[in-house]
């Protein structure tokens, strides 16, 4: 639902600096759950970008976002 085909992503979480730690912890676990496919497989929750021009922008959001001081948690690169 959320690889490109709509507009309802979340794209900020803003978390009191007394929950932080534990919403990071918790996110990290969740998202290492998710299972991601191609479209030919079968079983899973994240699939591929509908364009590659969508995956280009998440993948500059997120140099932009480390360059910035961002440290990625889990993931950080396109599935080939």
């Amino acid at each position: 639902m959320n690889a490109g085909q709509t507009c309802l992503s979340v794209e900020r979480c803003y978390v009191h600096r007394s929950l932080y730690d534990n919403f990071v912890t918790r996110c990290v676990e969740k998202t290492q759950q998710l299972r991601v496919r191609g479209k030919e497989d079968g079983e899973y929750e994240v699939g591929p970008m509908i364009h590659e021009q969508q995956t280009n922008i998440v993948e500059k959001q997120v140099h932009e976002a480390v360059s910035a001081g961002a440290k990625i948690e889990c993931g950080g690169r396109a599935h080939g």
